[in-house]
């Protein structure tokens, strides 16, 4: 599975809508390290947390 930063920053506000916290989409994020590996979460992460800020 290869990482998707436009999807991430696509989804995050649709989830920021239903309720969803920071600390809730970082788990999400977090839960993908299996299969993305670790730059696929950092390469989402930022973007996700910028749209908190």
């Amino acid at each position: 599975m290869q990482a998707n930063p436009m999807a991430v920053r696509a989804h995050v506000p649709m989830a920021k809508a239903a309720g969803a916290t920071k600390e809730e989409v970082v788990d999400a994020i977090l839960m993908t390290l299996t299969v993305s590996g670790i730059r696929g979460v950092v390469t989402c992460l930022s973007g996700a947390v910028e749209q908190y800020a």
